[in-house]
């Protein structure tokens, strides 16, 4: 059972009111509201698992009763089949994301309820797995295709604080390559390579960007809304690592690893447009000092050669923070 009080549901354009460019902030601070929420939740999860000669199978199903929202059955199956020096493994399950905040408060503004019918049940995601892995000697590779397909999709409202967003659909593939070979007894290279593609229709939401009020009373009479759309956000539809682990002795260890991704956009809707940000080689190093201390220590330099990239920020384009050092401890106990 879980019990929550004053959940923050914000109900203005949070970034107007710091940037101050459409609002008089003295006068229209941002509106939060306040809402309680509890849950009671009862779940019963089994799974069999049964191994014959170099095949293993299991099955498992799990059975969620929700209080505060709909109950859902979620399951997963899958195979395990070793071939000499290749293991075949497959992963087929479905699975049904907590809703935000937001979602769980009800609206009353007719508005909305003409524009969106709020029973389109939780997001579910239905996910396939199907990996070859190879290994002989010294050498390992494998090869995993992976497809995520995403029903009543409903984004979290980073962008506008007074919006709703529409319920959608997304189909995102991909191929995920790694290999890694050891060249020599105390050296050992590394490769991955990850490839996405997402076929899904566009994000939908409605931005409420004024009102109508009494000119006397100031009542509030009608909400007014503008219909925004972007397409799905996948992140760089390619990204992969160098990566070579140099043992020089006992206590030490050298990371070099050349990290590349792909072009990516986000959506602004200050603006209506969608921004790019290009492909990007970001170069990091590691060395890791082990046995002389009571813990380990790992000297890091990340972005060695201070190269200039954007990258998605949280409302809009960013920048990365350049060439960064650092020291890390550890200690396990």
């Amino acid at each position: 059972s879980d019990q929550y009080d004053r959940v923050p549901v914000r109900r203005e354009f949070f970034q107007s009111y710091f940037t101050g460019k459409d609002y008089d902030q003295k006068n229209s601070l941002p509106l939060i509201d306040q809402c309680d929420f509890s849950n009671d939740l009862f779940s019963v999860f089994g799974q069999y698992r049964h191994k014959f000669n170099r095949v293993e199978i299991w099955a498992g199903a799990r059975y969620d009763n929700h209080k505060a929202y709909e109950d859902e059955i979620s399951y997963t199956t899958g195979f395990a089949w070793n071939i000499d020096k290749f293991i075949l493994k497959g992963i087929f399950g479905t699975g049904y994301r907590t809703p935000f905040a937001s979602q769980l408060v009800q609206e009353s503004d007719p508005t909305f309820e003409k524009i969106i019918n709020w029973d389109f049940g939780l997001e579910k995601i239905t996910t396939l797995n199907l990996g070859l892995s190879w290994k002989h000697m010294g050498t390992r590779a494998t090869a995993t295709l992976f497809r995520n397909a995403i029903e009543n999709h409903f984004i979290e409202n980073r962008y506008a604080g007074y919006a709703l967003p529409s319920p959608n659909s997304q189909d995102i593939y991909g191929l995920e390559l790694e290999v890694e070979h050891q060249v020599f007894q105390n050296v050992t290279l590394c490769a991955n390579l990850t490839l996405l593609n997402n076929s899904g229709t566009d994000e939908v939401y409605y931005y409420n960007d004024y009102d109508y009020y009494d000119p006397e009373s100031l009542e509030l009479l009608e909400r007014h809304y503008i219909e925004l759309s972007h397409v799905y956000e996948t992140g760089p539809n390619i990204m992969g690592t160098l990566k070579a682990v140099w043992d020089i002795n006992r206590n030490f260890s050298l990371v070099p690893e050349l990290r590349y991704f792909g072009s990516q956009s986000i959506y602004s809707p200050v603006a209506d447009e969608t921004l790019s940000c290009g492909q990007a080689w970001v170069m990091d190093v590691n060395l890791r000092i082990r046995n002389y201390f009571p813990f380990d220590v790992d000297l890091f330099a990340k972005n060695l050669f201070d190269n200039t990239y954007k990258t998605p920020g949280l409302y809009s384009i960013t920048r990365n923070s350049g060439f960064t050092a650092g020291v890390t401890l550890r200690y396990s106990w």
